[in-house]
C-alpha cells in the first residue's frame, strides 16, 4: 500500500515521557492525546468536568465523607485535572486524597494489598459514616469494590463509588461502577482529522457520567 508523503510529515504522541518544550522542538507537526499545554495541536477530554461531575453526584446523594483514590498523577498530566474538577467542590467536606503507586498495575497482587491497607485505614477513620469515593480509572474502582464486599461494606448505602473511563471493566464488576465516559470516538476522529487541519491548539471533548450499580438514585 502507497504512503502518502504528508503521512511522513506529523504523528500521533500519547507518552507523558516528553516535556512540551521537547514536543515543540521536534521536526515535525505533533498531535497529541491526553497531553496539555504547548505549542502543538492537542486532543484532550475534559478531565476537570469529569471530576467535577463525579463529586456533583456524590453531594447530590448526601455522602458524609469524600474520598478520591489514585496511583499518582503528576501535576502537567492532562488526567490531572480530574483530581482538580473533583477537589474544586470539596470546600467545606469531610475529605481525604489517597495516593498509593501500587494501583498503577491493578492486577497484581501488590495493588491488592495496597487496597485492602487503604480500606481498613478507612474504616478506622469513617465507620459509620457515607462514603463517597471517585477513582481515578475503573481498575482502581473495582479494586475499592472487591475490598467493600470483603469487609462487608453495602454498596452503594455505606460507600458509593465512582470510577473513569467507563471501560468494560466497569460493566464486568459485581456491582457495575458508575463511570466517567470519555469520548474516545470523537477524540480518535478529531486526531485523524488534524492530519489535514493542523492547527496548534488544544481540543477538549466533553465527558458524561454514566450511573450504574454503585451509586444510588436521589
Amino acid at each position: 500500500m502507497a504512503v502518502s508523503e504528508k503521512s511522513w510529515c506529523s504523528g500521533f504522541l500519547l507518552s507523558p515521557l516528553l516535556d512540551a518544550e521537547e514536543i515543540a522542538g521536534l521536526p515535525v507537526p505533533v498531535i497529541t492525546i491526553e497531553r496539555s499545554g504547548g505549542n502543538f495541536m492537542q486532543i484532550n477530554s475534559d478531565n476537570f468536568t469529569g471530576g467535577k461531575l463525579a463529586a456533583e453526584l456524590l453531594l447530590e446523594n448526601h455522602c458524609e465523607v469524600f474520598i478520591h483514590i489514585n496511583n499518582d498523577y503528576p501535576p502537567l498530566w492532562a488526567s490531572y485535572k480530574r483530581i482538580v474538577g473533583f477537589e474544586c467542590l470539596m470546600e467545606g467536606q469531610t475529605y481525604e486524597r489517597v495516593i498509593r503507586r501500587e494501583l498503577s498495575e491493578p492486577f497484581l497482587p501488590s495493588a491488592a494489598q495496597a487496597m485492602k491497607e487503604i480500606v481498613e485505614d478507612l474504616l478506622l477513620k469513617y465507620k459509620g459514616k457515607k462514603w463517597g469515593v471517585f477513582c481515578s480509572n475503573d481498575d482502581i474502582a473495582r479494586l475499592f469494590e472487591q475490598q467493600c464486599i470483603l469487609k462487608h461494606l453495602a454498596v452503594p448505602d455505606e460507600a458509593e463509588i465512582i470510577g473513569y473511563d467507563n471501560t468494560p471493566i466497569s460493566e464486568c464488576a459485581t456491582y457495575p461502577i458508575t463511570s466517567v465516559a470519555q469520548n474516545i470516538r470523537l477524540m480518535a476522529q478529531l486526531a485523524l482529522d488534524g492530519f489535514d487541519n493542523y492547527i496548534p491548539c488544544e481540543t477538549i471533548v466533553p465527558n458524561i457520567l454514566v450511573r450504574k450499580a454503585t451509586t444510588t438514585n436521589s
